[in-house]
């Protein structure tokens, strides 16, 4: 396994210009992927014609409606020219939290 990210409800994970990860494939296949499909949880993203690397992030909305909080895997979807798929587990795992409120003051 590669590690857990941590992600909350109804965040915004391109938020302050991050990505939550980035989809990598050896250079050779980069010309040939047509598409990519990633699924988290009740999640499914497309990007057709990536460009690699492919970077993955979630709008408040995407993960404000995933179901519950839980720890899911990250699959990636590789689609060729074709149509062809292969199905890869990225090792990545994302816990989903509900998000806390904590008061605090602001000045």
């Amino acid at each position: 396994m590669l590690g857990i990210l941590t992600i909350y409800r109804g965040e915004d994970t391109s938020s302050f210009g991050n990505t939550l990860f980035c989809v990598k494939v050896p250079e050779k296949f980069e010309k040939s992927v047509a598409k990519i499909q990633v699924d988290i949880a009740n999640i499914t993203k497309y990007y057709d014609s990536p460009v690699f690397p492919c970077n993955v992030s979630f709008s408040a909305d995407e993960t404000l409606n995933i179901r519950h909080p839980n720890v899911y895997p990250v699959l990636v979807t590789l689609y060729d020219r074709m149509g062809r798929s292969r199905v890869f587990d990225t090792g990545i795992k994302v816990q989903v939290k509900d998000r806390k409120y904590i008061g605090f003051n602001s000045y």
